[in-house]
């Protein structure tokens, strides 16, 4: 396989790294804090990124796998909680785009690369965080 970014990749990769760079970077110290990273998430949708697999005409930037990756690590390199995150919602977004139907497909694929979703749910027993456990978050009205 050939690894060499094309040059739509690049522009995604560097458009990553500079949101990386920026939005990210600057709220790197109050997210380790626990704040949630809004202002990042966000940035992340505006740019496309939030569902950066998925087609232009659903809000996405119709990336390649490769591209994806790129995202990821270089989100990560600064906030790994946001990059887990665009990468949880971008598979969500993925598997609808992949399985849905096409009235799935209007109602879900734009909110959700628009960042109206941003979620992650994980479980695991060693963690206290089994399904006996009952935890919550709440969006914040601006995300929704």
């Amino acid at each position: 396989m050939d690894f060499a970014l094309s040059p739509a990749e690049q522009e995604i990769a560097a458009l990553s790294r500079q949101l990386a760079a920026g939005v990210l970077a600057e709220q790197a110290d109050a997210v380790d804090g626990g704040q949630f990273p809004l202002a990042g998430l966000r940035a992340v949708a505006d740019a496309g990124l939030m569902g950066a697999k998925l087609p232009a005409r659903f809000g996405g930037k119709d990336a390649s796998n490769l591209a994806f990756c790129h995202v990821i690590h270089e989100l990560a390199k600064v906030c790994a909680s946001t990059a887990v995150t665009v990468s949880v919602t971008n598979m969500v977004a993925d598997m609808i785009f992949k399985f849905g139907t096409p009235a799935q497909h209007e109602r879900w694929l734009g909110p959700i690369a628009r960042g109206g979703f941003p979620a992650a749910a994980m479980t695991r027993t060693s963690a206290q965080s089994a399904s006996t456990t009952r935890t919550s978050m709440r969006i914040p009205a601006s995300m929704s």
